[in-house]
């Protein structure tokens, strides 16, 4: 049994964060039992969701839930990630309530280029507590299973292959604090190590430069560049969040 209404991956925070808040507002506008309540999420990795926590949830199900899939991205593209987890819900015999992909700022983004970093807009925060009080009114007439319409393809898209760069660590600013290992979703040790980080053990997640708070670590090697400068052109344009339930 999940001893947490939250099960999500969320590297730097923004899953977690909009999660919380939805679970927030369900538990201040009813008085139902929520023990049966999960929600679940991730940040969207090039239109999936991270292999790493789907393994995970493979690892770790549960069944007979009533379920809220909570998914983040960097305003770029949504793809197959919702439809993906959805699928995995209902084949576990779990009833999803309602399903949110927001845009957040993207992991990758920088002062020099910032992707998403005014999202959610104060209007997105205003949608997110109005499906917030949906899935109370769900949760109270213990309505079950009702149709959504979920974006996304069968077969889903194919999973690209992970460019094999690290973060690196720029020893003049840190400190040692090992903040950063801390923060690592993999515990990988060798983030600490002089000569970088573990390029097999690393998500690319960008949870140690987030934390960082010496501004050592980070992607901006010559092998990232072309990547980040194509993830900001793709921001310029807004891409809506999505509220289905």
């Amino acid at each position: 049994m999940y001893k947490s209404n939250i099960s999500v991956f969320s590297p730097t925070g923004n899953t977690k964060k909009v999660a919380s808040f939805i679970l927030d507002n369900i538990k201040t506008n009813t008085p139902a039992n929520l023990d049966d309540l999960v929600i679940i999420g991730c940040p969207i990795y090039k239109g999936r969701v991270p292999v790493d926590y789907m393994n995970w949830l493979e690892t770790h199900p549960f069944y007979n839930k009533s379920v809220i899939i909570v998914e983040t991205f960097g305003n770029i593209h949504i793809d197959d990630a919702l439809i993906e987890l959805y699928d995995w819900c209902t084949q576990n015999n779990n009833t999803v309530l309602g399903v949110v992909a927001v845009a957040s700022p993207h992991s990758y983004s920088t002062p020099q280029q910032p992707i998403a970093t005014d999202r959610p807009t104060n209007e997105e925060w205003a949608e997110l507590k109005a499906f917030a009080l949906k899935m109370v009114n769900k949760i109270d007439l213990d309505v079950g299973q009702t149709p959504l319409a979920i974006p996304g393809n069968h077969p889903y898209r194919e999973l690209l292959p992970t460019v094999a760069i690290e973060p690196k660590r720029d020893l003049l600013k840190c400190n040692d604090c090992r903040k950063c290992r801390r923060k690592c979703s993999v515990d990988n040790p060798s983030i600490l190590e002089l000569d970088g980080i573990e390029v097999k053990q690393c998500l690319m997640c960008g949870a140690c430069i987030k934390t960082c708070p010496q501004d050592a670590l980070s992607f901006t090697t010559t092998p990232m560049e072309p990547i980040i400068n194509h993830l900001f052109t793709l921001s310029k344009e807004v891409q809506p969040s999505l509220f289905i339930s």
